[in-house]
């Protein structure tokens, strides 16, 4: 194994117990390099997860006193975020926080004034979007677009400040017959 300031996080058995669990999934011996690299990814996963975890509780506490949620906090690391809805990458006070979780600016004037319902954030089996329809089925986005303006498929279309077409949204209690 490596000296033990390269493994101060992990004890020896820890790091014994690893390889076992690695070697079984590798189907042969795993070498000191490769269980110390495992055991050191998998502990900054868990980690970078907890962090995230300790950050929404904190946020949750937040909406305690602010209940219609807040303009996302901008990051001290600069970390960027993605909606939850139109999947933007959006980073510091461009997003939004509320009970249904992080949405870009654009998505939450479209909850606010009611284009969408709120839980199309929270609830990603509810919904559709063009990337899926054209996943599931292979429609080409101007089929999915055609189907729209005949009336075929019933889409939420979320729009820009400027007016413009931002995301399509296919709520499946609207498009049953799909």
């Amino acid at each position: 194994m490596k000296n033990h300031q390269q493994i101060g996080r992990f004890s020896e058995e820890q790091l014994a117990s690893f390889r076992a669990m690695l070697s079984k999934r590798l189907g042969r011996e795993a070498t000191d390099e490769e269980t110390f690299e495992s055991a050191n990814a998998l502990m900054n996963l868990c980690e970078a997860l907890y962090s995230v975890a300790l950050r929404l509780r904190h946020w949750d506490e937040r909406l305690k006193t602010e209940p219609h949620g807040f303009a996302l906090p901008i990051s001290i690391s600069g970390g960027s975020y993605n909606c939850g809805i139109c999947y933007a990458t959006i980073a510091g006070e461009q997003g939004w926080y509320d009970q249904y979780g992080i949405k870009c600016r654009i998505c939450q004037r479209a909850v606010e004034d009611g284009t969408i319902p709120g839980a199309v954030c929270s609830d990603k089996k509810s919904w559709w979007s063009a990337h899926d329809l054209n996943r599931m089925f292979g429609w080409h986005h101007t089929t999915i677009y055609k189907k729209v303006r005949t009336g075929e498929l019933k889409a939420r279309i979320i729009k820009s400040s400027e007016g413009a077409n931002h995301y399509y949204v296919f709520l499946k209690e609207e498009n049953v017959n799909i």
